[in-house]
């Protein structure tokens, strides 16, 4: 054999074992040294740890392959979740499942003879005890049973003994979807485009709420001094306009996402309100100044003042210092409480900045894709709900 040959034969088996070598690295998974860390993602060695985004992840053994496993939240962050829920969150059961009676119940207007509300009445309920009743107010768009799936309010109930009810706004139809929304304000809130039929015709939705108290009353034992309302966005506005111009028959209110849409207010009695808002929110902005919504065929501009002056002007209002005390004393530094002092009654007049917040209810995970399109992605650091039952649970009516 020639040494030519030899030294072909020899280079060959080279090429071989080199590409034997190079499939074998081929099948096997590479693990960038700056991977994500995630579940489910590709690990190393079983046992060993990594902490990304507050919790910390093990890498075990899931099949033939090593992941990373579900992970734990870290010590320091559950700690620091921990402290800030007991004071958001203070002297509050936690929800559970319900076990109660859900109802729908017509309540007609002559402008819509198909308004209805919802009502969840917990287990707990004693026909001999006076229940306290919180009033839920859906978003433009909205109905009762979305407002009542996002807000997780029954289960609240259920754990603190109170009947919520969730009324419907006025409805139009337009094109193959049906539209509600509440009269929250003054003539000129919307500007330009399909105004929603609730302003366009002056429905009187303050009317509306004493009525529906009045229903409710009728059929269950309520409490009246424990008469509360909270919503949403254009519920938020109605909610706020009912406390300034019904105020005698309301104790406090707690809103998301939704500023007063009045010149001004004047109450006959002092109301509690908490209003809480997010920095990111394009439909109700911080600073004010003019949004526009638009889905489907409907579609209107509208303009709203900055956050901070509409709560200012429920303060003035309830007789409390024109000064407010700040609050970031929280672990999560995306929060501020403002507050006003001095207020008539004993009444607390606050407002929750949120920094991040889009107009979506903070908590609780979006619906659809449709209500990521209009509100943004939701909030989840904060429990909307659970800080909303937490300030209006303990507030009786004095006046």
């Amino acid at each position: 054999m020639s040494y030519q040959v030899i030294y072909d034969l020899f280079m060959l088996k080279k090429k071989i074992a080199f590409l034997a070598i190079s499939s074998l690295f081929l099948s096997i998974p590479l693990i960038p040294a700056n991977a994500a860390v995630k579940a489910g993602s590709a690990c190393k060695k079983a046992g060993i740890t990594s902490t990304a985004s507050s919790k910390t992840y093990t890498c075990i053994k899931s099949g033939r392959k090593l992941v990373w496993d579900k992970g734990k939240q870290s010590a320091s962050a559950s700690n620091a979740a921990g402290a800030d829920e007991k004071l958001l969150y203070a002297g509050i059961k936690y929800p559970v499942a319900t076990k109660g009676w859900l109802t729908s119940i017509p309540l007609p207007t002559q402008e819509d003879s198909f308004r209805s509300y919802s009502m969840y009445v917990p287990s707990t309920w004693q026909t001999n005890v006076a229940s306290p009743l919180l009033i839920a107010l859906h978003g433009l768009s909205g109905w009762d049973l979305q407002l009542m799936d996002n807000t997780g309010f029954n289960n609240l109930a259920e754990a603190n003994n109170f009947i919520v009810v969730y009324p419907n706004g006025t409805g139009e139809k337009l094109g193959d979807r049906g539209i509600r929304s509440w009269n929250g304000g003054k003539v000129g809130w919307c500007t330009s485009g399909n105004c929603p039929p609730s302003q366009i015709s002056k429905i009187d939705d303050v009317g509306y709420i004493s009525k529906l108290i009045d229903d409710v009353s009728n059929r269950y034992l309520i409490d009246s001094k424990r008469v509360y309302l909270t919503g949403h966005s254009n519920g938020s506005q109605l909610a706020q306009r009912v406390a300034c111009q019904l105020s005698n028959r309301i104790t406090a209110v707690a809103v998301v996402a939704g500023h007063l849409a009045l010149d001004a207010c004047s109450p006959d009695s002092a109301v509690s309100l908490l209003q809480i808002y997010g920095t990111e929110d394009t439909l109700n902005p911080e600073n004010g100044g003019t949004a526009k919504i638009s889905f489907g065929i409907y579609s209107y501009a509208f303009n709203s003042e900055p956050v901070m002056k509409s709560v200012q002007k429920m303060a003035a209002a309830n007789g409390c210092s024109a000064n407010y005390t700040e609050n970031n004393n929280f672990l999560n530094k995306d929060l501020t409480i403002y507050t006003w002092p001095g207020c008539k009654s004993g009444v607390v007049v606050s407002s929750m900045k949120i920094l991040g917040a889009s107009h979506a209810w903070m908590g609780h995970p979006a619906q659809s894709a449709d209500s990521v399109k209009l509100s943004g992605e939701p909030y989840m650091k904060i429990d909307a709900s659970k800080v909303i039952w937490a300030f209006l649970a303990n507030k009786v009516k004095n006046s």
